[in-house]
């Protein structure tokens, strides 16, 4: 399972209460919620089979910077400036599956990485086919049929299941792979 956005972990915890042999490979980009997040899952002994990075979900490896003039569950990605602002490393996806010694299907992929999902997706080649589930928030100026497209253009074998507008132009959105 890959939790991409992972924030305090909460959904790490349910996959774990859910499925207990499941392996996790999770990214969240701010300290702060990365701290409580290994604290929610370590108070259930969940983090022997889970890997927690540091980062942000990107299409590119580069440095960025947090946007934090929103609350703590909705910071975004910024390119870094040239300034001494506290950069942050992206993994790829590609990046995320090596290091996790991922080779086979990822049998759940949760992608709420406010505004990333473009980038992400645009260049989804080659990873997308394993991917069976996938449950995302698009976040405008991204849409659910942009994705959709992304995806199929990729060679994706996902149908939408579910889709939930839960306002301001964000989607929730479920993905199935077709057998």
């Amino acid at each position: 399972m890959l939790d991409l956005g992972a924030n305090i972990g909460i959904f790490s915890r349910w996959v774990k209460t859910h499925y207990p042999e499941a392996k996790i490979l999770g990214v969240e980009p701010e300290a702060g919620n990365l701290s409580i997040l290994h604290k929610n899952v370590e108070s259930e002994n969940l983090a022997t089979s889970a890997i927690y990075v540091q980062a942000c979900v990107a299409g590119t490896v580069r440095s960025v910077v947090l946007d934090r003039s929103k609350s703590e569950w909705g910071y975004k990605m910024l390119d870094a400036p040239h300034s001494d602002a506290e950069t942050i490393p992206t993994v790829t996806i590609a990046d995320l599956l090596s290091l996790g010694e991922i080779d086979t299907d990822i049998d759940m992929m949760k992608c709420d990485v406010e505004g990333a999902e473009n980038e992400i997706f645009q260049n989804c080649a080659p990873w997308i086919r394993k991917v069976r589930t996938l449950i995302i928030e698009t976040h405008p100026p991204y849409t659910p049929e942009a994705l959709i497209e992304d995806i199929a253009r990729n060679g994706g074998n996902l149908i939408l299941k579910q889709r939930y507008e839960i306002g301001w132009g964000l989607f929730v959105l479920l993905f199935q792979r077709v057998s």
